[in-house]
C-alpha cells in the first residue's frame, strides 16, 4: 500500500501555489516531484482543459500584439469574413500571423481564422472570404 502522501491534489492546486513562479522554476519543482504525482498531475492537467486555457492565454496575447503592432483585429475580421464580407489583408501580415497560428492545433485557432478562404488579390494582397461564401 502506497503511504506516500501527495503534495498537490491537483493541477489546479499546482498551479495555484507556483503561478507567480517562472517557467524554469514550475519545472524545477515539477520535475522534483515523484513520478507518481508528476503523472498525477499531468492527467489533471489534460482532464481539466488546462491546455486549452494557456493556448488560449497565449493566442490571446498574439491577437493583442497583432492589434497593437499592425492596428488589424484579427477576430473581428474573422466575424465580417464569416458573415459573408470580403475584407483583403496585407500578405506580409497575414503570413506572419499563419506562421504564429502553424505551431497550434486548429481547435484552438479556429476562434482567430476558421472559415477563412484566402485567395490572391493582388502582389501586396490576399482576400479573405467566407468558406462557405457562394459564388
Amino acid at each position: 500500500m502506497n503511504s506516500q502522501k501527495s503534495i498537490f491534489q491537483d493541477f489546479a492546486e499546482f498551479w495555484r501555489f507556483t503561478r507567480s513562479l517562472s517557467t524554469e522554476q514550475r519545472e524545477v519543482i515539477f520535475s522534483n516531484l515523484s513520478s507518481n504525482e508528476r503523472k498525477k498531475l499531468k492527467t489533471s492537467y489534460i482532464q481539466g482543459g488546462w491546455e486549452d486555457l494557456f493556448f488560449r492565454d497565449l493566442l490571446d496575447k498574439f491577437h493583442d500584439k497583432i492589434i497593437k503592432e499592425w492596428k488589424f483585429n484579427l477576430l473581428l475580421t474573422r466575424c465580417q469574413v464569416v458573415k459573408g464580407k470580403d475584407i483583403c489583408i496585407n500578405k506580409v501580415l497575414w503570413e506572419h500571423i499563419t506562421s504564429y497560428l502553424s505551431q497550434f492545433h486548429s481547435k484552438h485557432t479556429h476562434y482567430l481564422i476558421g472559415g477563412i478562404k484566402v485567395e490572391e488579390f493582388d502582389k501586396d494582397n490576399f482576400k479573405l472570404s467566407s468558406v462557405n461564401k457562394k459564388i
